[in-house]
């Protein structure tokens, strides 16, 4: 049986490794990228949403590539992936509409 502290470190490596991290800063960026589309009046307001994108996909490319270098692959890792991205392309999918 694990110690108590055994555990709260599997619980911080399993929830709080820097590829899940970047993948809950994804997450949090989607409001912040439909929020700035929505208001957008601009050109230069649409890029500033576009760069939030942007900053989104590359954390996408980079989670992955850092998980699976230093060995921080994790089950739960595994299954927040690919919810960070459908979310994502479902918030593209929003602004495709509004177009």
């Amino acid at each position: 049986m694990l110690k108590h502290n055994e555990k709260i470190l599997k619980i911080k490596k399993e929830y709080f490794s820097i590829p899940n991290l970047m993948g809950y800063f994804r997450i949090l960026m989607i409001p912040v990228f439909l929020y700035l589309y929505g208001k957008a009046n601009s050109k230069r307001e649409y890029l500033w949403a576009f760069l939030v994108l942007g900053i989104s996909l590359l954390t996408d490319f980079f989670d992955g590539k850092i998980a699976r270098k230093y060995h921080m692959v994790t089950d739960f890792g595994k299954a927040l992936d690919p919810v960070a991205d459908k979310l994502t392309q479902g918030a593209v999918a929003l602004t495709i509409e509004k177009s």
